[in-house]
């Protein structure tokens, strides 16, 4: 599994993930956010944009990815960039339809975090990772302070 520094990504696409991560922690109870697609397989071309997985821990709704496409929208045109964001609770990417989808499994094969790099990275030997159960508590957790905020 590659490292953010092995993505060969610009210096704006940097300072956009950058950006996108506190903009967003800011705004929502974010959970996790993973780069994925061709720019971590290595065969993007020109055109390629950059895939990037927002999970809340907080259901989605139309509102809310709105907002975060909101968000990406200023930083793609303040910065030159072409980030496409993917919003999920991270109930629904856990446990719920997406769970099983091929998006999720390829996800799970080459996504890179850049929000919960050091618990990312590691696997069970049980085939689950560990993030998996951290991000449900840690889903459980920021739920509960968010209904409180």
């Amino acid at each position: 599994m590659k490292e953010f520094g092995q993505l060969g990504l610009t210096d704006r696409e940097v300072e956009a993930l950058a950006r996108l991560k506190q903009d967003l922690s800011a705004r929502f109870p974010l959970v996790d956010i993973v780069v994925f697609g061709s720019r971590v397989r290595g065969d993007s071309d020109l055109e390629s944009d950059l895939d990037v997985l927002v999970v809340l821990s907080v259901r989605r709704s139309h509102k809310i990815r709105a907002e975060v496409s909101g968000v990406v929208f200023e930083i793609n045109l303040d910065l030159g960039t072409n980030i496409s964001a993917l919003v999920v609770g991270s109930e629904e990417w856990l446990n719920g339809r997406l769970s099983e989808s091929p998006i999720k499994q390829n996800v799970d094969k080459e996504g890179v975090s850049i929000w919960y790099k050091a618990v990312h990275r590691r696997r069970s030997t049980g085939g689950v990772r560990p993030w998996n159960v951290y991000l449900l508590r840690k889903a459980s957790m920021m739920r509960a302070a968010w209904a409180f905020a």
